[in-house]
């Protein structure tokens, strides 16, 4: 088994988490950066939302927050970073309280160690030979079939805007060695929820369900 070096993750363990391969393991981290970088938008503007960095977390941006670190913490402990879903865990705890001025401070800090984090995967993931998937093995057909069910569940969770759900299906989904074309609906699927577009993401998900039939 090929290891996979990346300074604050434990390698090891977080490939045992995710199938046990290097290409599997390669999957979930390039869709963790992905997901990273976009929650990390989010985040430094939960940080600067008036140009200027606050003293205290505005909390009307508290529930949203919450749905991004609960998202992160589970993704980076799965993956091996324990630092940083430690850190998610603190702040997750503040944020649930309503401590704004901790919240702020633990963000801040959490921003810093997440952009490193996605630094050094990209380093990582630069090292690796990509992967070439075979195709006889994974019609679309049979992509449809494996994930059809969660697919429809995210739907119901969306229509009912669970956040909670929706982030747990969509960690489940981002967790799996899903093929090329799935993998790309779902990157789409992601940030459609990540922008609160939940119609245009359950749309997505009946046009990509329906081109299968």
């Amino acid at each position: 088994m090929e290891e996979i070096k990346i300074p604050g993750v434990d390698t090891v363990k977080g490939m045992a988490m995710t199938g046990g391969t290097t290409e599997g393991y390669h999957k979930v981290l390039t869709m963790f950066r992905k997901d990273a970088d976009a929650r990390l938008r989010m985040l430094r503007f939960f940080l600067f939302a008036d140009g200027n960095m606050n003293t205290i977390f505005p909390e009307k941006h508290l529930s949203s927050l919450l749905t991004h670190i609960q998202a992160l913490k589970s993704a980076s402990a799965t993956l091996g970073a324990a630092e940083l879903s430690k850190k998610a865990i603190q702040l997750e705890a503040a944020a649930k309280i309503g401590d704004l001025g901790t919240v702020q401070s633990d963000l801040f800090e959490f921003v810093e160690l997440l952009t490193e984090l996605t630094q050094n995967i990209r380093a990582a993931l630069e090292l690796i030979p990509a992967q070439t998937i075979s195709t006889e093995d994974n019609t679309q057909e049979e992509e449809i079939s494996a994930y059809s069910a969660l697919l429809l569940e995210l739907t119901k969770a969306l229509k009912a805007k669970k956040i909670p759900e929706i982030d747990r299906i969509l960690n489940e989904l981002n967790l799996e060695p899903l093929p090329p074309k799935t993998r790309e609906i779902l990157t789409l699927i992601s940030d459609q929820v990540l922008m609160t577009e939940f119609d245009i993401a359950i749309k997505t998900i009946n046009d990509f369900l329906d081109q299968s039939k």
